[in-house]
């Protein structure tokens, strides 16, 4: 008997200090599994699902365990302002704050941190997905 496509369960939970937490379940090889993510992170039930899409994938395809989900550098760089930024000086969280939303964060956010290289993250260079297909498919070349 063949295995059922499964996508887990999903709820809103409340936390003992006032936090909200996503908990999302599911099976692994007849054990139950759960993992949780932050609501602030993903405000709606449609967006922590379309961040879950990965590891459901990855679930029903027989993989042993499901990967962990592919964190991007949006997720990277959203962490950095959250965090980071509001301990620098204002000057600095200016500058940083508009480079990252207005130059990096447009080309980078989608990149998992998974395919990024040494080579990619030269001055003015975007993505090499972004490169390829400006310059005819070769993946890597960067001129800046």
């Amino acid at each position: 008997m063949g295995q059922s496509y499964q996508r887990g369960t999903l709820r809103r939970v409340k936390r003992a200090r006032g936090n909200e937490v996503w908990e999302w379940r599911y099976n692994l090889r007849g054990k139950r599994k759960q993992e949780m993510f932050q609501v602030p992170d993903y405000p709606t039930e449609k967006a922590m699902w379309q961040h879950l899409e990965t590891s459901i994938s990855l679930l029903n395809q027989g993989s042993s365990e499901p990967l962990p989900l592919a964190v991007t550098l949006g997720v990277v760089i959203d962490r950095y302002v959250k965090e980071y930024l509001p301990e620098l000086a204002k000057s600095t969280r200016d500058t940083d704050g508009s480079m990252l939303k207005l130059h990096i964060k447009p080309h980078w956010e989608k990149i998992p941190v998974t395919e990024v290289e040494p080579m990619d993250l030269t001055p003015g260079s975007r993505p090499s997905r972004w490169r390829s297909r400006q310059r005819g498919g070769r993946v890597g070349c960067s001129s800046s």
